[in-house]
Formats: C-alpha cells, structure tokens, sequence
C-alpha cells in the first residue's frame, strides 16, 4: 500500500512537517518511530533503516544529464541544494554518489567561490570510501579526494592520501581477462585488455605531459620523443586528443627557445 505524508502523519500522530523532514533527510526519525513504521509498513527495523533503491547506470547517467543541464538553466545555490536533497534520499547507493561528486566539481567552475559544492563532494566521496563494497568506487572516490584537497591547496592531505599508490599496482584486468578466458568469453577478454591498454597509455602521456611542463627530467628532448613515438603508435590525436593536445602545448612551451620546434608542436 502507498501511504501519503498525511497517513503516515496521522499513524504516528505527528506533523506531516516532521514526515517531510524524513524525506528530505533534514532530520532522523526517533526509534519510538521507527518501530511504529516499521509495523506500519509490515517489515523489519533493520529493513526499514537500510532500505533503499539503487540506481541503473542508465539512470545515473541521465540523472547526470539532468542536474547538469539545471546547472545552465537555474539558479546555481538552488541546483547545488537540489541535488543534496537527492543524494540524502539515496545515501547508500555509493554509484549515484560518486556521479553526483563528479558533477558537483565539474561545475565548481561556474561559481569558484561556493564552499558548499566541495562540502558537499568530500561528504558523499568520505561515505563512499567508508562503506562501499567497490573496489572501483573506493578508488576513483579516493582520486576525486585528492582532486579536491589538490584545489584547496592542502598538499599534505594528498600526499598522506596518494602516497602508498606509487606502490606497483595489481594486474587486477589481467586476472579478470583471464578468468574471461577460462569461461571461453574471448569478446569480455579482448574488451578487458583493450581498455588496461587505453588508460595505461593516457595515464602515461599525462605523467610525461607533467614531467616536462615542470621540467622533472634533465633530458626534455629524451620525454618529448618518447611522447611523439606513443603518440603515433596509438593514434592519440584521434582517440583521446585532450591529453596529446595537452602533451604537444607543454612540449611547445618547453621548446620556446627554439621558435621552428615550438611552432611545430603548436601546429599538432
């Protein structure tokens, strides 16, 4: 059965304010009400406080879209305050939260001065890392982190936070392509590789990108061919030109001294 905040108001003998509240997040119910909801709706208590749906990757993604697209058309405080609303009524579905960090930094831009857009992403990354079962969405909530702390310019949070993955990582896709292999499933193997190849080349370009921009390495000249050479072998100027474009400006820059290489990395 459906029940209104009315009915449930009335069951409880309550306001159907505080019922709002609930939902909204703004307030817990006290365990007095949650043993009466919890006969109300004929389930258990344990049910009842950890229930909640969980979202298709489909609908995250046009979620996504949504609140990005509120971002263009509305008020920017409003929007921010929207999807807080959302989340809190979603709080254990650590896919929609890692998405919904990703947003929230993704449109820090339009109004820098905002605290409560990094208040908000470190509370639903903090959850994440907390109580999520992914290994994946540990991770990318750890790197959003380090992105945020990074922005604040607190150094030594990212160090503390970063600092044991320069450790060699496990061949985790390897195992995985493997085991897809085993069970005769060569498309999921082929797939699997392809994609531990792809991000292993960009994280590389990027690191190389960083190294010359700052000048880590006493041969640039060594880091910008071996760059070059990635950069054909892996057709980088048409399947991920963000990075190489990147790449070719920071090589441009270091090459600035001599006008005929600057200009040739500027023309790429």
């Amino acid at each position: 059965m459906n029940y209104t905040q009315s009915d449930v108001a009335e069951f409880l003998n309550i306001s159907k304010a505080a019922i709002s509240k609930w939902e909204k997040g703004r307030s817990i119910p006290e365990v007095v009400y949650i043993i009466q909801l919890s006969k109300l709706f004929n389930t258990t208590i344990d049910e009842l406080v950890n229930s909640s749906v969980k979202h298709t990757k489909e609908e995250i993604k046009r979620l996504y879209h949504f609140y990005s697209r509120r971002f263009s058309t509305e008020p920017f405080d409003a929007t921010v305050d929207e999807v807080d609303e959302y989340a809190r009524k979603h709080f254990n579905d650590y896919s929609l939260l890692l998405q919904f960090s990703v947003l929230l930094m993704n449109h820090h831009q339009l109004k820098p001065q905002s605290k409560v857009v990094q208040d908000n992403a470190v509370k639903y990354i903090s959850r994440i890392i907390k109580h999520s079962d992914s290994l994946f969405e540990k991770e990318q909530a750890t790197f959003l982190l380090a992105s945020i702390y990074l922005q604040l310019g607190q150094n030594d949070s990212v160090i503390e936070l970063l600092e044991d993955t320069r450790l060699p990582k496990l061949p985790a896709n390897i195992v995985l392509s493997l085991s897809y292999l085993q069970n005769d499933d060569r498309t999921q193997a082929n797939q699997t590789l392809q994609a531990e190849v792809y991000q292993n080349v960009i994280f590389m370009i990027n690191s190389l990108t960083v190294m010359i921009q700052h000048q880590l390495h006493s041969n640039s000249d060594q880091l910008i061919d071996r760059g070059l050479k990635i950069a054909e072998t892996f057709d980088l100027n048409n399947l991920h030109p963000n990075s190489i474009m990147n790449f070719y400006l920071a090589s441009a820059i270091n090459k600035r001294d001599d006008l005929h290489s600057c200009i040739d990395y500027l023309k790429r």
